[in-house]
């Protein structure tokens, strides 16, 4: 019984497969007839010694919008090109305002450098002026105790 199922499955599958292939071959076989005389148009006419093209209204039409198309597309390029010379001039102007910035903090790199020399030099001569109060404070301690003491001896002797 699972046998003959299976074996109807199966041809109802082959059926179906084999119907739609048939429909497909013949659908791309047909040919629309209603456009036979697409194919000799655009054709070249010869007047007067003057070369004339002619095309189908459909074909002008297509034409016309696809000439309306690139005109547009012209004048968007050349808004295009516009804004990139704007945009090229912006950014040589923001490079040189870089360039000059830099400049800028180089000559700041300079100055911070000497103005820290010139602090380091500040710092060592406050350092030897602490020294030399501290000297001068025990030179006028020692000035003072031998005053007293040779003062006290003199008064005892």
């Amino acid at each position: 019984m699972n046998q003959l199922k299976t074996i109807g499955k199966m041809n109802l599958k082959n059926s179906l497969i084999l119907i739609l292939f048939t429909l497909v071959c013949f659908n791309s076989y047909s040919q629309d007839k209603s456009d036979s005389t697409h194919s000799e148009y655009p054709k070249a006419i010869i007047v007067n010694g003057d070369t004339i093209i002619a095309f189908t209204p459909k074909q002008a039409i297509d034409l016309a919008v696809r000439n309306e198309k690139l005109k547009e597309c012209g004048k968007e390029r050349y808004n295009l090109n516009l804004q990139v010379d704007e945009m090229d001039s912006i950014n040589k102007n923001q490079e040189s305002k870089i360039s000059d910035l830099y400049s800028i903090n180089d000559e700041e790199k300079t100055k911070n450098k000497a103005k820290d020399v010139k602090l380091d030099i500040c710092d060592e001569e406050k350092n030897n002026l602490k020294d030399e109060v501290q000297r001068q404070k025990l030179h006028k301690w020692i000035a003072i105790i031998a005053g007293t003491t040779i003062a006290i001896i003199a008064i005892l002797l």
